[in-house]
């Protein structure tokens, strides 16, 4: 009742898109709220529980360490969680807790600065309504290894942009998806081969809060898919400042098709993975207007994945009297698109019938052709390819790539969709990383206090306690998962024998595409194993990184190295672990000595796993892509090394070529 008074006079939908017998709220009533299940604690220390719910500490370095405090073990069996840790307490752990002198001290430092942060923003409020707001849609955020909602450098790069707009206090929301069963969890089994698993996650157990409105009912959200409503439940993860709102279909009002939808990130299923695609650009509309009562001055798509907020804003400005043409237009004014490969495949697109399926209905009852709407995506090369890409660069006013390679890539693969040659509508800007998340706190506080003349002694110093600290986490990482596969404990001994403080150990770490070429070194074993071996200057390659449930040639190449691993040349100086997530990232780009990126050329977009790693002090050994590209070129030696590539051609012998350089 009162969802969209527009759209039932209209009657473009059989039935009253709202949920529930109430009236649906706005901002103006400041009762639509977040349901938090917080834990029962002790007056003295009630706010844990805002803590908890309110990811600032995931990069505030002393309210990490005062929750892992409470419990060491119980702060890693939960993956750093802090609600599940202080839920697991009793009443008189917390009781005694509150009594700690020392631990309460610390508590009331660290929820002072929290209070301090959060200052700027009035209680209750996702926004500042007087001012323009920027909604930003991604289909994945990497925010923290406990809630799995990312597989890799797209998404960690969206939870960067959340923190980094926390920390500049910036007007921004944003908009994505809830995966129950997250990407999945990598298994490598006893052949090496890649196993993948999907553990539920339940949201009460997360730093998830759910959207309330006045009655203490659920927002529940109307999505029509092929004729019928699918109902989309809003969850809220508050980052810093900014509020990010995950859209959950696992409800009782949907069948059980329906529930899956928002199930797995990245799923085989192209009409499951449409369906999701229309879900996070319908429903992000319809929660902007509808329930935020919020017209954004910027609407910014991460990848082309979410640009079918297209359609709904098209319907909305049909109402008013829009023409389709008049529509786009108006649009474009405020759509700004960022695009994240020049990889063909990473350019999502769909069967144009399977299109015009899923999105006849609107189209019919606006009265435009669903041919007019399909223009929009279709893809010259192959009409019947709907591209997300192409739809996106439709509607943007601007479009940027996230390098300036990446830029010229870009130009040149959209120049026959967009005019690429105009600055104000298509251009670059190299991606950066959130210091505060990815640097140790040792190198941080070198960096706090001397700036970039920090004196090498001590920056040798800090870089080699940090070190040790990654070698005692992966000989027990190693421990376990070899162990797990049957391995003898003589060879699992061997493999935590390269781990040594006097070992070069260079990390390679990113999702298993074969463009990546994580087995570029094996190219020529012979000499590979003569480098790792020297007695004197010995070395030691860590891998890590998963590969696309689908992607069997990703699989293979983990296989690949798994054996290689094994070789009685290579054991112990080639390693390779599993479950590569956000903590694993944190540890390998603060520890390695020389962080390895060896792509094909032109194929890296940009590469932010080496910034992390410059950034506490690694070295870079990368081929002339991305970001790197740049970097080299204004720091040369004093970062890192330049691998020259040989052909902007690839092939077997640039492959070879390349890997002895």
């Amino acid at each position: 009742k009162g969802y969209d008074r527009q759209i039932s006079s209209k009657k473009l939908f059989d039935e009253n898109p709202f949920k529930t017998n109430q009236e649906f709220n706005t901002p103006s009533d400041p009762s639509v709220q977040c349901l938090a299940l917080e834990a029962a604690l002790p007056e003295k220390l009630k706010g844990l529980n805002e803590l908890s719910y309110n990811l600032w500490w995931s990069w505030n370095a002393n309210a990490k360490d005062l929750f892992a405090s409470i419990n060491p073990e119980l702060w890693q069996y939960f993956d750093r969680n802090p609600l599940k840790v202080i839920k697991s307490l009793t009443r008189d752990q917390l009781l005694e807790l509150s009594q700690n002198a020392e631990f309460t001290s610390r508590y009331e430092a660290v929820y002072a600065d929290f209070k301090d942060y959060m200052s700027t923003r009035n209680s209750g409020e996702f926004f500042d309504s007087s001012k323009a707001v920027t909604a930003y849609f991604s289909m994945e955020y990497g925010l923290h290894e406990c809630l799995p909602i990312y597989s890799g450098g797209l998404g960690v790069l969206s939870g960067d942009h959340l923190k980094a707009s926390s920390d500049a206090d910036l007007n921004l929301v944003a908009l994505g998806l809830y995966y129950h069963e997250g990407y999945f969890v990598q298994e490598i089994n006893n052949s090496g081969y890649q196993v993948e698993h999907f553990p539920y996650r339940d949201w009460k157990t997360l730093p998830v809060k759910v959207l309330l409105n006045r009655f203490g009912d659920q927002i529940k959200i109307p999505v029509e898919l092929q004729g019928r409503s699918v109902w989309v439940r809003v969850l809220q993860v508050q980052v810093g400042r900014i509020p990010l709102f995950l859209f959950d279909t696992d409800i009782d009002e949907n069948s059980p098709e329906d529930r899956a939808i928002t199930a797995k990130l990245y799923v085989s299923d192209r009409e499951m993975r449409l369906k999701q695609e229309m879900l996070i650009g319908i429903a992000g509309i319809r929660l902007l207007k509808d329930v935020l009562n919020l017209d954004a001055g910027v609407y910014h798509l991460n990848e082309g994945h979410c640009a079918f907020i297209a359609v709904e804003r098209i319907r909305r400005l049909f109402l008013k009297g829009f023409t389709l043409e008049q529509a786009i237009k108006r649009m474009k004014i405020k759509t700004v698109f960022t695009t994240h490969t020049p990889v063909p495949a990473g350019n999502e697109s769909f069967d144009v019938d399977l299109v015009k399926n899923d999105f006849g209905h609107f189209f019919n009852a606006m009265h435009f052709s669903i041919e007019e709407f399909i223009y929009l995506g279709r893809k010259e090369e192959n009409p019947q390819e709907f591209s997300m890409t192409v739809l996106a660069l439709r509607i943007s006013k601007i479009t940027n790539s996230v390098s300036r390679l990446h830029g010229e890539v870009s130009a040149q693969m959209w120049k026959h969709v967009v005019d690429t040659s105009q600055k104000d509508t298509f251009t670059y800007v190299t991606n950066g990383v959130h210091r505060a998340t990815w640097v140790n706190k040792g190198i941080r506080q070198l960096q706090d206090t001397y700036g970039n003349d920090i004196p090498s002694s001590d920056l040798w110093h800090a870089h080699q306690n940090q070190k040790k600290q990654y070698i005692k986490f992966l000989k027990n990482k190693i421990f376990q998962e070899y162990s797990r596969r049957g391995l003898e404990l003589e060879k699992i001994k061997q493999i935590q024998g390269g781990l040594e403080e006097n070992s070069l150990l260079i990390g390679f770490a990113r999702r298993f595409a074969p463009y990546k070429r994580a087995n570029l070194l094996l190219a020529d074993p012979e000499r590979l194993e003569e480098l790792l071996n020297d007695q004197e200057k010995p070395i030691t390659i860590l891998f890590a990184g998963k590969a696309h449930p689908a992607d069997g040639r990703g699989k293979e190449l983990i296989q690949n190295l798994y054996n290689h691993a094994l070789d009685s040349r290579f054991i112990g100086r080639l390693i390779i672990v599993e479950n590569y997530d956000m903590h694993l990232g944190f540890q390998m780009t603060n520890g390695s000595d020389i962080w390895l990126n060896n792509p094909t050329i032109r194929r890296e977009a940009c590469g932010t796993s080496g910034m992390k790693a410059a950034m506490a002090g690694v070295m870079n050994l990368s081929i002339a892509d991305g970001w790197w590209a740049e970097a080299y070129e204004d720091y040369q030696s004093e970062i890192g090394w330049l691998i020259p590539h040989s052909s902007e051609h690839h092939n077997q012998d640039s492959d070879r070529e390349e890997s002895r350089a």
